[in-house]
């Protein structure tokens, strides 16, 4: 089985599984979006994005996963792409980055922008810590509009920086996120 035919499964075996719950809510899944990675220093600024990546939230049981596939990452130069997938977040390892948690002062009947917490588990080179992640959704024409932005503290992932490129590699990274989820047909 491929990588993203792995992905694709996982992230169809969650979002069945918000699916199956006893205490259904409508699903809103989007399996594209906007990720970005920042890291900024005197030396050197580094940015990646990913497109390829899947959300997914159930609005009764307010539960929220999103699953990007680390090779997803488009970066300026492919050196510095290289260095991440093999030296840092080690791929082929460890794919995936995971969040799955719940989704707090959230109305999903609101049409108005709101502020929200997600709480929940952070997977990042197969290391998990519990994360507090503040937010916005805004309902647009029926469809959920995710917005966030956070900092990741890379040693708290089990990622080394070499010492010979710490001066080029912030120790804690930017993470930034938008997703459009549409709802999902029952």
């Amino acid at each position: 089985m491929t990588f993203l035919a792995k992905t694709a499964s996982l992230f169809l075996f969650a979002t069945a599984t918000l699916l199956a719950a006893p205490s259904f809510g409508q699903v809103y899944a989007a399996k594209t979006g906007k990720c970005r990675f920042f890291s900024t220093t005197p030396v050197e600024d580094i940015e990646a994005t990913a497109a390829d990546f899947s959300t997914g939230i159930n609005t009764k049981t307010k539960q929220l996963i999103v699953v990007i596939p680390m090779k997803s990452f488009v970066f300026k130069k492919s050196l510095m792409r290289e260095h991440f997938l093999e030296n840092y977040v080690e791929a082929d390892k460890f794919p995936q980055a995971k969040f799955a948690g719940t989704l707090s002062d959230f109305d999903p009947k609101s049409t108005s922008p709101q502020q929200v917490t997600a709480t929940g588990d952070l997977t990042i080179h197969g290391v998990t810590k519990k994360r507090t992640i503040n937010g916005t959704i805004k309902n647009v024409g029926g469809k959920l509009v995710l917005h966030g932005t956070f900092p990741v503290v890379l040693s708290e992932h089990g990622v080394i920086i070499p010492s010979a490129y710490g001066n080029k590699i912030a120790e804690t990274v930017e993470i930034t996120f938008d997703s459009e989820l549409a709802a999902s047909k029952k």
